[in-house]
């Protein structure tokens, strides 16, 4: 569960720093688990992608003025 869980943070993470910064995110590959749901899971080479998005909490100085 807890992998399952990292890996949905990990991917709405990306999708945050994709939204702000206009980068493409890791590709991702669905893997059935043991239980027979799908699991997204990083490509090794995305591992430390997480580190290379500044995750933002509160404003962002960059988009601060514009009105959404």
């Amino acid at each position: 569960m807890r992998r399952k869980i990292n890996s949905m943070r990990r991917k709405i993470h990306c999708m945050r720093g994709k939204i702000q910064s206009d980068k493409k995110c890791p590709e991702y590959e669905e893997k059935d688990t043991e239980f027979g749901e799908k699991d997204l899971e990083y490509k090794e080479k995305d591992l430390v992608y997480e580190e290379k998005v500044p995750y933002y909490e509160g404003k962002d100085p960059e988009y601060e003025e514009k009105d959404l």
